[in-house]
């Protein structure tokens, strides 16, 4: 045999030993870990194909759809009116009547695994009413569900279940809010005479986001409302556009600042496309508007998406973040330059330039703004912070600037990109959907709360003026949306936040995909991102809307009572008891789309004649998708009439289970006395795990083909090489002992003899698992489908 091809078979024996040793780590890491995709994984497959599906019905080419869709809002309410005088002349009602869901429970999985409390829908402004120094009067907007307004939603209502909410715009002919603002009153304020703007249009660039038609106006609180559909000039027209933000001087509090862009992810609904976009000023609180003038260096910029506006009260400023361009500052609200100094070096004048031409390279999509209140700071122009991404959700970091953006300072936000939740939503995922900024006063300090996915503070000190500290004096994950959702019970998606710090506490509310939730004292109640610990938020939307945005609605055919709904990252919505008005539940999470009820499998009813019907459903996920390692599934056994109770416990069991397979009950029985009532039942089935005897054989047996190699390597370098009969004798028995090591490699997966722990998991394939209900001498039986997948 040639030295060379000696070298090539040592090369191919370790080749072989390593290569086997790879496949037998991989198996036992595959054999123990469940293949289950994580939340933010699923919820982005096939974007782009949702969002091209969703805007086709929503635009006719070279039509202006926000105008074509108000003119058949106007047809639709005189032929309602019409509808409504000739019911009545022959006595019949045809109101509409809402069945909910209301309040609607975010928690599918029945255990807790994502558990946000209450939720009513997608909520994109919250609002606190400067008039009400108390705090207690809130106005919250819903992305398609209009203004609503509390009075006591702050420490009036210690048990949130107390806080009453009412819908203010469902006459208006549209739904869809960007920002709310109120108009401060300098001398006796009075919250029952706050003038209100609602800008309509929603500008979270998705694709469910809905344009507006112009800004309400409220002159009385929310008691009465103006549409005002463009400027004075009537060259810009809002229809088609969302309101990102607005704001209001408190020096001239007449004097507020629109700020207007695109809405949804498919841009081009204006029109004239694109040219109304951009910064609008009032000079009468809301009552006409026009267009500001934008510039870069004396040049005009072309019109952009405004995605924050601020009043910056110590410097007696604007200032605004505007898509594709960098930061912007006004004294007046009228004439705005570009700040000479941006935050980061990334908003150059090359890369964003006055006339943008899209594909645009300029590093900013959507930037958010805070001002710290009533804090002038060491150089009088007031505290102030940035933060924004670049079109492909890159986050550009945290700014802080103390002299009216003359110079930026870095906030470390690596609490913010590290973030601890083990199944996601760290960093600035999707921020071009979700992103907001809060600066709240605590003394001295500055409690800075960022909203992505997550929802973190950090407290920033003078010793520790970047967020470079531990503890509180870093970013936290005060919310742990997806890992440990019982650290806050916070909705993911964080959109808009409202705060008032006064008398030693921080009163915080948060808008979000779920809803309005609060905080009542963020300086003492919001401490921790440790999972296992509490943060101390209320949700707020057991009483608000219902403001779901649903996507589809599906009936059984044999059970008018049996309706599942897809919303948009709310899950799946279903009820039994639709025609009495009985309870929801949620049998599926996040952003579900078209549902459909299989009667083969969910919707079973069954009846025992004579007496009282016993019905039983089971709401499964409708589009039977079931997981490798869990599933849950809602049921909901009830009594016909809706009235009656159960004289005994009902208690459940579920039979002909594949093997290695279990079902859970929670709560394991309804008790006697009880109505309709919501079980979540659990099928756990189990992973395939490598025998530890077979991984332990493995590895001795390479013991050896590996020392032969590394022998004869070392034999040959140290000039001593060992006959040719020998190295034939070690190579042909290590390439035996790999070509063995190879055969058996993944054996271990399947458990069959030896000893060790091994297990073969739930046998892949699909069963039928007979569910058994049990109540007194009365049982029912229905059967469910479970699909075990590799």
């Amino acid at each position: 045999m040639t030295k060379l091809a000696a070298n090539k078979i040592r090369r191919r024996s370790a080749a072989v030993a390593l290569a086997c040793i790879a496949i037998a780590i991989t198996n036992a890491l595959h054999g123990q870990q469940p293949a289950v995709q994580t939340h933010a994984v699923q919820r982005r497959r096939h974007v782009l194909a949702r969002e091209e599906w969703q805007m086709n019905g929503r635009r006719i080419p070279g039509a202006n759809s926000a105008a074509l869709r108000n003119r058949a809002i106007q047809q639709k309410v005189l032929m309602r009116t019409a509808y409504a005088v000739s019911q009545a002349a022959t006595g019949v009602s045809g109101a509409w009547v809402s069945i909910g869901p209301s309040p609607l429970p975010s928690d599918a999985s029945g255990i807790g695994l994502q558990d946000y409390g209450w939720v009513t829908g997608r909520a994109t402004a919250v609002a606190m009413d400067p008039n009400d120094p108390s705090g207690n009067t809130v106005y919250a907007g819903g992305a398609y569900g209009g203004v609503w307004k509390s009075s006591n939603a702050g420490a009036l209502s210690p048990n949130p279940v107390s806080v009453n909410w009412t819908a203010l715009t469902d006459n208006q002919a549209t739904l869809a809010i960007g920002a709310i603002a109120i108009q401060p009153q300098l001398s006796i304020p009075d919250p029952t005479k706050s003038v209100v703007l609602a800008g309509t249009g929603e500008t979270n660039s998705s694709a469910d986001s809905y344009y507006g038609l112009g800004i309400l106006r409220s002159p009385d609180g929310g008691q009465s409302w103006t549409l005002i559909s463009g400027d004075v000039s009537g060259t810009h027209s809002f229809a088609g556009l969302g309101f990102s933000q607005m704001a209001f001087s408190s020096a001239n509090p007449n004097l507020v600042v629109a700020a207007a862009a695109s809405q949804g992810i498919v841009e081009g609904l204006e029109n004239p496309a694109a040219s109304n976009r951009g910064l609008y000023y009032s000079n009468d609180a809301g009552v006409s508007w026009q267009a500001a003038s934008v510039s870069d260096g004396g040049t005009s910029t072309s019109p952009a998406s405004i995605t924050s506006v601020v009043y910056n009260s110590a410097a007696a400023t604007f200032y605004a973040a505007i898509r594709f361009h960098g930061f912007y500052s006004s004294p007046d609200g009228i004439n705005w330059s570009r700040l000479a100094f941006q935050p980061g070096s990334g908003l150059n004048t090359a890369s964003c330039p006055p006339q943008t031409v899209l594909p645009s390279f300029c590093p900013i999509y959507r930037g958010e703004i805070a001002v710290v209140p009533n804090r002038p700071g060491s150089s009088g122009m007031g505290e102030m912070y940035v933060w924004d991404v670049d079109a492909n959700d890159g986050d550009q970091g945290i700014w802080q600037s103390v002299d009216g953006g003359v110079s930026w300072n870095q906030i470390n936000d690596s609490g913010i990109s590290n973030c601890g939740d083990v199944f996601g939503g760290c960093g600035t995922v999707q921020g071009r959907y979700n992103l907001a900024l809060a600066a709240v006063p605590n003394g001295t300090a500055t409690d800075l709360y960022a909203g992505a996915e997550n929802l973190y503070k950090c407290t920033i000190t003078n010793a520790f003026p970047t967020c470079n500290g531990s503890g509180n004096n870093t970013f936290l994950n005060l919310a742990q949306v997806y890992g440990c959702s019982d650290i806050a019970k916070v909705h993911p998606d964080q959109h808009a936040m409202d705060f008032l710090a006064a008398n030693g506490t921080a009163l915080l509310y948060f808008a979000n995909d779920g809803g309005i939730y609060r905080a009542l004292d963020g300086f003492s109640g919001l401490r921790t991102g440790t999972c296992g610990q509490a943060n101390q938020f209320d949700g707020l939307n057991a009483t608000l809307g219902p403001m779901t945005q649903f996507v589809s609605v599906s009936e059984s055919a044999s059970d008018a009572n049996l309706i599942f709904g897809g919303t948009q990252d709310n899950g799946t919505p279903a009820t039994a008891f639709s025609q009495s008005g009985g309870s929801w539940v949620n049998v599926n999470a996040g952003d579900d789309g078209f549902t459909a009820v299989n009667p083969a499998v969910c919707g079973s009813q069954l009846h025992r004649p004579p007496g009282p019907e016993f019905r039983f459903h089971t709401e499964c996920d409708p589009a039977q998708r079931v997981r490798r390692h869990w599933e849950s599934c809602a049921l909901q056994p009830g009594r016909s009439p809706t009235t009656a109770t159960f004289p005994n416990n009902v208690t459940f069991i579920c039979s002909t289970l594949p093997a290695l397979t279990t079902c859970a009950f929670n709560p394991a029985q309804v008790p006697l006395g009880n109505g309709g009532s919501v079980v979540t039942m659990k099928v756990s089935t189990t992973a395939p795990i490598l025998r530890s005897a077979n991984l332990a054989a493995l590895t001795f047996v390479m013991i050896f083909p590996i020392a032969g190699v590394f022998w004869l390597g070392r034999r040959r370098s140290t000039g001593m090489p060992p006959s040719k009969k020998l190295r034939r004798m070690v190579i042909t028995f290590a390439l035996f002992l790999s070509v063995l090591a190879c055969v058996s490699c993944g054996s271990g997966l399947q458990g069959n003899g030896g000893s060790g722990s091994g297990s073969p998991g739930t046998p892949t394939g699909t069963y039928n698992i007979t569910l058994t209900a049990t109540s007194g001498s009365v049982t029912h039986s229905t059967q469910m489908s479970l699909t075990v997948t590799p």
